[in-house]
């Protein structure tokens, strides 16, 4: 073998090698946890709500809690789908929370959805919806009963920031037998 050709080899394997050290450096930095600065960071949950975090909320700290009849054994809803479902078979009132998963910085527009079925109760009536994230309105409306089965966006910016644990509050006082739902609170795109 020349002495041209061993320095040709030689040049080809250091290249191969220094061409290795970076990504044995990168796999041996995964493998102990740690990200290198070009790795993405790691993706958001697109829902910020833990819906299976949530809590009964007390009854002093609920700005509508006029709306509580007596008698009402205290309910709470249920996840199915991941949503969370309130079904006002037992009880036409609920008070809880639903903790968010990230924080929501001041002046955020955020994306509410929900949605009721179609509402019926023995005489004409209405239902109250409130969401508040922490004090901080998010919904606030009267709907009809009867009335249709509908899907309530809405866009709001958030006017205060919030770290991830606090409390999505969600106020419902409903006549008759419904099905109402909370599906969603995700940054608006």
């Amino acid at each position: 073998m020349t002495l041209n050709r061993v320095a040709r080899l030689a040049l080809s394997t250091l290249a191969t090698l220094a061409a290795l050290v970076p990504i044995a450096m990168a796999s041996c930095a995964a493998s102990r946890g740690v990200q290198s600065a070009d790795a993405s960071p790691p993706k958001e949950p697109r829902n910020l709500l833990s819906f299976a975090g949530h809590i009964a909320l007390p009854f002093d700290v609920d700005p509508e809690a006029s709306h509580r009849p007596v008698g009402c054994a205290r309910g709470l809803p249920r996840v199915e789908d991941e949503t969370l479902e309130l079904v006002t078979n037992d009880c036409v009132f609920f008070w809880v929370g639903i903790p968010i998963v990230a924080d929501v910085r001041a002046g955020e527009t955020l994306e509410l959805v929900t949605t009721h079925g179609s509402l019926f109760a023995r005489d004409p009536a209405s239902a109250h919806l409130r969401i508040d994230l922490d004090g901080d309105p998010l919904i606030d409306r009267v709907v009809a009963i009867p009335s249709a089965d509908a899907i309530g966006i809405v866009r709001v910016t958030s006017a205060l920031p919030h770290k991830a644990g606090a409390m999505l509050r969600v106020h419902l006082h409903n006549h008759g037998q419904n099905n109402w739902r909370v599906i969603s609170l995700v940054r608006a795109p």
